[in-house]
């Protein structure tokens, strides 16, 4: 399976995509959340694949 295949697959609201039984990819978003001294001071974003 490829990237583009498990991205496609997945979409926005599912939790893993089932190609055949040799072929299953799973996604997560994460939103990270900087603070200096209490306060929001910047914010970064990642997305993992398997």
């Amino acid at each position: 399976m490829t990237y583009n295949e498990c991205k496609k697959g997945l979409g926005s609201d599912k939790k893993f995509y089932v190609k055949s039984r040799f072929a299953v990819c799973d996604g997560a978003s994460f939103v990270q959340e900087w603070l200096q001294n209490g306060r929001p001071a910047g914010a970064s974003m990642f997305n993992v694949l398997l």
